[in-house]
């Protein structure tokens, strides 16, 4: 079979005559109609003579050479212009494009709903009517529809996507944090893992640690999230260490204290007070007319740790106001008026808004593990001295015991609290044992 013949391989180039001859001239190296802007795809005079010939001999045949010399003058003026024009627009839409992108980051970052860009848009034309009407055209050329927002959001994901998949390749060493799932099998949970890591094109030998939230179905010794990662490394030869999340274990410490005779009371109180709109109501106008600082008592949520301390808090400064409120619907709650009883609420109060803040200093974003370190290992410097200012009297950091400490005539149970917060030192010694090496105490 005769191999094809290829048109770059016959050297076809541009002849300037041409242009006075047929009208056409060289536009990225192909030849362009000067009268039609018609292209053609290659130097080949018998193309550009039979376009000539059939399309505009009759309105030009009878010019002389110095005629059609003027005459492709003009007509290049008149295309540079068009391009000169086009050029611009270009350069006006390539901003309105970049633009949106902006907007459309914005909103993504603000957790906006996407018909937010129509707002904007709408509030930057009416300041722009006051401000530089001249420049309102370039503000209109911005498109911020919800269906530009959605996709400009899709392209800035697939992007960032792309991104982390370059950097993730050039790293010498990684480490992956999963979360437990209860509706997916410990080998669900790895295969999607393992998809994830792979489509990456993460190498398995590279994988130095893994952080979970301490759930069975993460650390099972023999069918858990870490057994099946640990499996998969030895294939590699690489080695791993796993770790359970820091924020969690934190968490978690705080149940050590066994003060549930407390959280119960508290939590079914506050739930027959929310639970019905009506008894809500009433306990709002109760605090009115007392003229509380406070509008109503909040909900406590288990998963959500700290509501607790917010929830403990308000019950404590509006114990009074609740006792009275739950006598007059008939369910009288007789630790309000247990003296022991406001001992350990004014504790946990305390106890619980010192873990919070501890909880709250771990979270957030550009956290580093040595910063997370050096707060742990800061808290639990500080039970250290709280017990020996319990065990002391000495309440400067436990202002809700002082209070209780002053109004109530029982004493108050120094001994019982210290003891309560060396068993949380104790706690966090066991539950932080895998990063205690490099706590430096």
């Amino acid at each position: 079979m005769a191999k094809k013949r290829k048109v770059d391989a016959e050297g076809r180039q541009f002849q300037e005559r041409w242009e006075i001859e047929y009208f056409f001239t060289e536009y990225k190296k192909r030849p362009v109609c000067l009268i039609c802007n018609e292209t053609k795809a290659v130097f080949k005079e018998y193309n550009l003579r039979r376009h000539f010939e059939t399309a505009h001999q009759q309105q030009y045949a009878t010019m002389d050479r110095e005629q059609r010399l003027q005459k492709v003058t003009e007509l290049k003026k008149g295309i540079q212009l068009q391009q000169n024009m086009f050029h611009r627009a270009r350069s006006l839409t390539d901003g309105a494009v970049k633009a949106s992108f902006i907007i459309a980051e914005e909103i993504a970052k603000s957790g906006k709903p996407f018909a937010e860009g129509d707002f904007l848009k709408n509030g930057m034309l009416k300041v722009c009517d006051i401000v530089c009407p001249a420049n309102k055209q370039h503000f209109a050329n911005v498109s911020l529809t919800r269906n530009t927002m959605a996709s400009r959001v899709d392209e800035l994901s697939d992007d960032l996507q792309s991104q982390l998949k370059d950097k993730a390749k050039e790293s010498v060493n990684y480490s992956i944090a999963v979360d437990e799932s209860t509706e997916q099998p410990p080998a669900r949970i790895f295969s999607n893992r393992w998809m994830c890591i792979s489509g990456t094109g993460l190498p398995w030998n590279k994988l130095v640690g893994l952080t979970t939230d301490g759930a069975p179905a993460m650390c099972g010794k023999r069918s858990g999230m870490v057994a099946k990662v640990r499996e998969k490394m030895k294939e590699t030869g690489g080695e791993l260490t796993a770790y359970h999340c820091i924020i969690h274990q934190e968490a978690l410490c705080g149940k050590v204290l066994g003060m549930e005779h407390v959280m119960t009371v508290v939590t079914k109180t506050v739930n027959f007070i929310r639970a019905r709109g009506l008894d809500h109501h009433q306990v709002r106008a109760l605090l009115e007319e007392g003229n509380s600082e406070y509008e109503h008592v909040p909900y406590h949520t288990e998963v959500r740790w700290l509501s607790r301390g917010k929830v403990l808090h308000r019950f404590y400064e509006l114990r009074e106001d609740i006792a009275s409120f739950m006598a007059m619907k008939g369910k009288a709650v007789p630790e309000l008026a247990d003296e022991k009883w406001i001992h350990d609420l004014a504790f946990m109060c305390d106890i619980t808004h010192h873990l919070n803040a501890l909880n709250v200093k771990l979270q957030g974003r550009k956290q580093l593990i040595t910063d997370m370190r050096d707060a742990v290992k800061a808290f639990r410097t500080k039970l250290r001295l709280w017990e020996n200012q319990m065990q002391q009297g000495n309440y400067v950091h436990f202002p809700t015991c002082q209070s209780v400490a002053d109004n109530l005539n029982t004493a108050f149970p120094n001994e019982r609290c210290a003891e309560k917060l060396k068993t949380l030192k104790a706690e966090f010694d066991r539950r932080f044992s895998d990063i205690r090496p490099y706590l430096f105490i």
